[in-house]
């Protein structure tokens, strides 16, 4: 090997280093920039809050399709929240594919209809415990299939790794656009293969504690002319079996659940449905389901689940007591909540008042009369009640001797209290005043009712009585009979109405009383067929062939939600996207996007030879379209055949219809200074209206001749 040789060896394996080193960087980078609870796992929130979005491009290593450094960033709406009201995808014409998940209000699309070999992808982590144990997510796939190699093809892949980046065969599904996978369907109009809505599964137990990372990515082919994306939603579900048989274990039987989201049960009974019935349940009987999960890429990623039957299902009720040191904390306080078999139960917390106050009473003498007092510290007893120490200074000496006595309501208060004076003699003179306690409290008992749980225990209200010291209300309240409920059922036609409402109102009791409504949505749809235009002309038609759902008969408007026609053809329609809407009789209005009248027909022409002689007969080199049919000549550029820049339109991103700055043969914009007769190279980026009528862009590239001759 020569010096040349391994220092080319050398270069190719550091690049091949550090370009490892960049993935696994952006790969840790991603795991730790966002976390995620199930709250809004799957967009129900309209937006992508808890995910990671990110865009990247895609490159070949030792033959194997890899995704370089990502960016955190949304390109061409790569990333997109799409809303029920967005009706189904517009690339996909053989069938109806709805952009949002069956049962959900908003789901992601991952990807975009544009080409030039990128990836885009989304990303969450996710804490897993008993509660969300189960992950089930759906997706549907829009692939172009140009038939390159396996490794070249637009992919979809979805991963569930641990936190340390390794996934198993179950978390791990990818799929690529092979017109002969089953998995798809083939649409030979614009090469593409498609997959419906579909539901999956993964078992997320052996993860208890950990957090895991679940990531959506979709890409382009290899060579960047074909494009790929999917739609994505997913649920959060706890592993386990569930009941629904209400709080009691009734003796004709119950019904057990497995979890949504599989392609296979089958329980130890031999039953291979979703849920089972099993008549004169025995307590400690234990059931099994077996469940297989739709498209892993691997044979073993069954799992069982089991359920073992209990004695009963009984109202749990919880007793709780705790003491206070405080009248006022005690009391009975209740509180609802749900057990582990989904039935109310009760917590019961009584406080009781702890012993009363300990006082040790000390006894000092004085020789000072100013010394003598009672002064009462404040401390806490060994149950960590408020504890006192009275002590009492007293004088030993004689004098003159004035005794008073007084009354208090506060213990504190309470002793002997000693005034320093001088009597007529001139000697010393003392006022003993002594403050001892009044009566005791007075306590008075009242009795109340309410319609709140909260509400019901004792209280304590502190007064004065007659003799001016406290004086107590202990207030007893209890609970009357419980509230009445009314459960209503109506439909809407309008899918943000839907769901269940409470209205809170007071029975004969006077507590409080519910109607429960619950609203369901009632939506129309139609099947329709639509007749192409030629390029220009208003030629195009829509002809509704049926409508089902809301209530009949229907009304029909193609331009607004105000005019309304009982025909169901409209023509003489251009080639563009139109909206249609469609009212019932109960004036519920539908929406449906993204209507389709194809142009067909538009080309554009670019000539091969031009001759700049200045004769006024082909002196400029221009490119030919039908009216309105490209939009901005984004850049217009003459290269030589050997890449030299020759010549570069002064104005950029410039209408088509009012463009002049069109290569007349002159030399980097000299004037005067023009070429000679040869064969050049024309790359021009323009912005145009593709069949469907939305914008695109595209680079027109090839060769002039230019003749000077002619």
């Amino acid at each position: 090997m020569t010096i040349s040789q391994s220092k080319t060896l050398y270069c190719e394996r550091m690049k091949k280093r550090l370009l490892s080193i960049l993935m696994l960087f952006f790969a840790l980078l991603r795991v730790v920039a966002q976390q995620s609870d199930c709250g809004n796992i799957g967009f129900e929130d309209g937006h992508f809050t808890g995910w990671l979005l990110e865009q990247g491009w895609i490159g070949l290593s030792n033959d194997t399709l890899v995704y370089g450094p990502s960016f955190q960033r949304t390109l061409n709406e790569g990333h997109r929240i799409m809303s029920v009201t967005e009706g189904y995808d517009p690339m996909v014409l053989d069938e109806n594919i709805p952009v949002v998940a069956p049962n959900s209000r908003f789901s992601a699309r991952i990807g975009n209809k544009l080409t030039g070999a990128v990836y885009d992808r989304i990303s969450t982590t996710l804490h897993v415990t008993e509660t969300n144990s189960l992950l089930v997510y759906k997706f549907a796939i829009v692939l172009q299939s140009p038939n390159h190699p396996d490794n070249r093809q637009p992919k979809m892949l979805i991963k569930i790794a641990d936190q340390y980046g390794r996934s198993s065969s179950c978390g791990t599904f990818e799929v690529s656009a092979s017109r002969s996978n089953s998995l798809f369907k083939y649409q030979a109009r614009n090469s593409l293969v498609y997959r419906n809505w579909t539901t999956a599964a993964i078992d997320l137990r052996d993860y208890l504690g950990q957090t895991v990372t679940i990531s959506v990515t979709t890409n382009d082919c290899m060579e960047g002319a074909h494009f790929g994306y999917a739609y994505f939603d997913a649920e959060c579900f706890s592993s386990r079996i569930n009941i629904s048989s209400g709080c009691e274990l009734p003796s004709q039987g119950i019904t057990l659940t497995a979890p949504e989201g599989f392609a296979m049960y089958k329980w130890q009974t031999g039953d291979t449905t979703r849920s089972i019935f099993v008549r004169n349940p025995v307590a400690g009987t234990r059931y099994s389901v077996r469940v297989k999960p739709y498209y892993t890429l691997s044979e073993n990623c069954d799992l069982t689940m089991n359920f073992v039957i209990p004695d009963s299902f009984p109202i749990q009720n919880i007793q709780l007591t705790k003491s206070t040191c405080y009248p006022t904390d005690t009391g009975v306080l209740v509180r609802r909540f749900v057990n582990t078999y989904g039935c109310d139960s009760v917590v019961t917390l009584r406080t009781n008042l702890l012993r009363g106050r300990d006082t040790t009473f000390l006894v000092f003498t004085t020789c000072r009369p100013q010394d003598t007092q009672t002064v009462v510290t404040r401390l806490s007893n060994m149950l960590g009640c408020d504890s006192f120490v009275q002590k009492t200074t007293i004088l030993l000496r004689g004098g003159d001797t004035t005794f008073l006595a007084t009354k208090s309501c506060n213990p504190q208060d309470t002793g002997f209290f000693v005034v320093k004076m001088a009597n007529a003699v001139g000697c010393d003179s003392f006022v003993v005043r002594r403050v001892s306690l009044n009566t005791h409290r007075d306590t008075t008992y009242q009795l109340h009712t309410s319609c709140n749980p909260l509400d019901t225990g004792t209280r304590v209200l502190r007064l004065r009585n007659a003799l001016g010291c406290d004086s107590f209300v202990q207030k007893k309240t209890i609970l009357l009979r419980g509230g009445d409920t009314t459960f209503l059922t109506a439909t809407s036609c309008n899918v943000r109405d839907t769901g269940v409402f409470v209205s809170k109102l007071r029975n004969s009791w006077g507590c409080d009383s519910f109607i429960v409504k619950t609203v369901k949505y009632n939506p129309m749809k139609i099947s329709l067929q639509t007749l192409p235009t030629q390029c220009q002309e208003q030629t195009g038609q829509i002809n509704i062939m049926s409508a089902i759902g809301g209530k009949p008969p229907y009304m029909f408007s193609l331009t607004d939600s105000l005019h309304f026609q009982k025909e169901k053809n409209f023509s003489s329609l251009l080639g563009r996207y139109f909206t249609l809407f469609v009212r019932d009789s109960s004036q519920c209005i539908n929406r449906f996007d993204s209507i389709l009248v194809k142009r067909k027909g538009c080309k554009i022409f670019i000539p091969n030879v031009f001759s700049p002689n200045q004769d006024g007969v082909n002196d400029e080199f221009k490119i030919f379209a039908p009216s309105n049919y490209i939009k901005l000549i984004k850049t217009y550029r003459i290269f030589s055949r050997w890449g030299n820049l020759v010549y570069e339109a002064p104005q950029k991103n410039a209408p088509f219809e009012t463009f002049t700055d069109w290569w007349n043969g002159n030399w980097h914009n000299k004037i005067g200074q023009f070429i000679s007769s040869d064969v050049f190279i024309y790359v021009i980026e323009v912005e145009y209206f593709e069949e469907f009528n939305h914008l695109e862009e595209t680079i027109l590239q090839g060769d002039i001749t230019v003749t000077l001759n002619e």
